[in-house]
């Protein structure tokens, strides 16, 4: 799924990226906390902050990803039409503390 996500950033694919790399956020750390398959991305994100494995910033970035998701996926055909339903989102992302991408 993080594959997917790439190709689909680099052709643009903006929503389809979103989508697969909340799939693939959400898998991940039910595997990486050992979780059931009902624990969805909100309860996920929990678990790793109790855990002291997510810090709050990165909750925060976790917690984007997924309300961007849900418009994209709950939204109404006509509001995705007309573009009204998405509000920019930005993250600052780093992989063991050296910046890998920014707004």
């Amino acid at each position: 799924m993080l594959d997917e996500a790439g190709a689909c950033f680099t052709i643009g694919q903006y929503t389809g990226c979103v989508l697969a790399l909340a799939t693939a956020v959400e898998h991940g750390l039910r595997e990486l906390f050992d979780q059931p398959k009902s624990f969805k991305l909100n309860k996920l994100i929990r678990v790793g902050v109790d855990a002291l494995e997510i810090n709050e910033a990165e909750a925060d970035v976790l917690r984007a990803l997924k309300n961007y998701r849900n418009q994209v996926t709950h939204s109404d055909i006509d509001d995705l039409a007309k573009g009204t339903t998405f509000r920019r989102q930005t993250a600052n992302m780093t992989i063991g503390g050296v910046q890998v991408a920014s707004p």
